[in-house]
C-alpha cells in the first residue's frame, strides 16, 4: 500500500529522532516546515537531555518505484536521473544545484503519479518536459540521448 505525503510529513512529526549531540531520544519537534521546492520536510529538534537544537531535512523514500523497459523493471535510483541529467548539461556551464533541482521536480512529478511502477520512456518525457523550460541545449542533448 502506498501512503501519501502528506501523511509521512504528518506521522513523522511526532516519531523521536535521536538527538546527533548526545543520541538520546527525549527530543521534540519545535518548528516544522516545507522547503522551498516542496521536496523535503525542514523540522527544527531540541534535544531535552543535553538541550541543544539542531535541524533535520526528510524526503521521501522512492524504493517503492521500479522503472520499465522491454518486460523488465529496475530499481528507480535518483542517482541515475541525476547523471543522465548532467551529461544533457555539456559544454554548458554546470550549475549543480540547478540539476539537483531538476531531479527534485522530476521526484515530486514521480510522487503525484502514485504508481509503484513507470515506463522508462514516461521517465524520460517528465524530465525532457521539465529540462525544457529550463536550458533548450541541454533538452536537444537529453532527447537525442534517450529517445
Amino acid at each position: 500500500m502506498v501512503f501519501p505525503l502528506v501523511f509521512f510529513i504528518v506521522v513523522c512529526q511526532y516519531i523521536d529522532m535521536k538527538c546527533v549531540f548526545c543520541s538520546s531520544t527525549n527530543t521534540s519537534t519545535t518548528n516544522s516546515r516545507s522547503t522551498r521546492s516542496q521536496t523535503q520536510t525542514w523540522r527544527r529538534k531540541h534535544c531535552k537531555k543535553c538541550k541543544r537544537v539542531f535541524t533535520t531535512f526528510e524526503k521521501p523514500d522512492m524504493k517503492h518505484l521500479a522503472i520499465t523497459k522491454d518486460n523488465s523493471a529496475s530499481p528507480y535510483h535518483r542517482s541515475q536521473l541525476y547523471m543522465s541529467i548532467a551529461q544533457s548539461f555539456q559544454g554548458n556551464n554546470r550549475d549543480y544545484s540547478l540539476i539537483d533541482m531538476l531531479v527534485d521536480t522530476v521526484e515530486i512529478k514521480l510522487l503525484k503519479q502514485k504508481d509503484t511502477t513507470i515506463a522508462s520512456k514516461e521517465l524520460a518525457r517528465l524530465t525532457l518536459a521539465t529540462i525544457k523550460p529550463i536550458d533548450k541545449k541541454a533538452y536537444l542533448h537529453y532527447l537525442a540521448e534517450h529517445s
